[in-house]
């Protein structure tokens, strides 16, 4: 059966409360009181996303958000009585989606469920057969993945392994060919036609980069708006459409980009810091 929320939170009063609510504007909520509900739950069943609350009786929420992170790429927000920061920022360095204090208001709770579910499912319909180039990566819209091609030479529609030999103005030019021959063959609308002219060749030489949904979106927001700063308030509204969301939600998974796609995260060359107001993507081109 398919849920749109699933609940793990051994407070079964505030739990059924919340079901209830939700269930009465429209949003299919099941509730699992521990780990072991909730893996029994996925036996048979599929949530759009999940909210966890950390102590769990015996279980504890982190360990399992890490647990279903291995198999699941769904939204899971935090909910929890525990507030200090260490708390929000292992809950969402773990793969928290976001993190929600009690007591919450079930009317908030209700409006950001349903944004997140509203924002996941857009992004999973939403498969464009468009991507584009900046640095040494490239953006595939379609697939929902980031390709590093660095180091590889092209000619025409195959891509082969650089020798090794290759000073550094050779390698730039390396990444300006692989990134013509993307572009080039990467314009079309028959993902079949794409497939067939290299994509396939540069993932099976590069680095794919494995993001998640948020991370994602976050990464195509500043790419299409680079060279310009991107304020917070902005992000908050355009990629997470959710004005509640906080600095710490927003500083995790900036961290995570820049583990993911910088040479040295603790110096980035891409993802600046422009300190009081945002971040702008530097570099790059369509």
């Amino acid at each position: 059966m398919t849920y749109d929320c699933l609940i793990i939170d051994d407070e079964e009063a505030l739990s059924q409360s919340t079901l209830e609510y939700f269930e009465l504007f429209g949003v299919k909520t099941a509730w699992a009181a521990d780990a072991a509900a909730c893996f029994e739950f996925f036996k048979s069943n599929t949530a759009g996303l999940i909210l966890l609350d950390i102590n769990l009786g015996t279980d504890s929420g982190f360990a399992l958000c890490k647990k279903l992170r291995e198999d699941y790429d769904l939204p899971i927000l935090f909910i929890s009585a525990r507030t200090s920061d260490d708390d929000v920022l292992l809950a969402l360095g773990i793969g928290g989606d976001d993190y929600i204090p009690k007591p919450y208001s079930l009317s908030v709770l209700l409006a950001k469920v349903k944004a997140v579910l509203k924002r996941y499912r857009n992004t999973e319909a939403n498969s464009e057969t468009s991507g584009f180039i900046f640095g040494k990566f490239y953006v595939d819209f379609d697939k929902g993945r980031v390709i590093e091609y660095a180091t590889e030479s092209v000619t025409d529609n195959s891509v082969k392994k650089d020798t090794g030999n290759s000073t550094d103005d050779d390698k730039r030019n390396v990444a300006d060919n692989a990134a013509d021959n993307i572009t080039k063959n990467y314009n079309g609308s028959d993902i079949n036609s794409i497939t067939d002219n290299g994509i396939n060749d540069v993932n099976k030489i590069g680095t794919d980069l494995k993001l998640k949904t948020m991370e994602y979106r976050l990464l195509v927001y500043l790419i299409q708006n680079r060279n310009r700063v991107v304020s917070k308030e902005e992000i908050f509204r355009d990629v997470w459409e959710d004005a509640i969301t906080g600095d710490n939600t927003l500083n995790v998974h900036i961290r995570r980009l820049r583990e993911k796609i910088e040479d040295n995260p603790n110096e980035p060359q891409y993802i600046q810091t422009v300190w009081g107001i945002g971040y702008s993507f530097e570099g790059g081109r369509k």
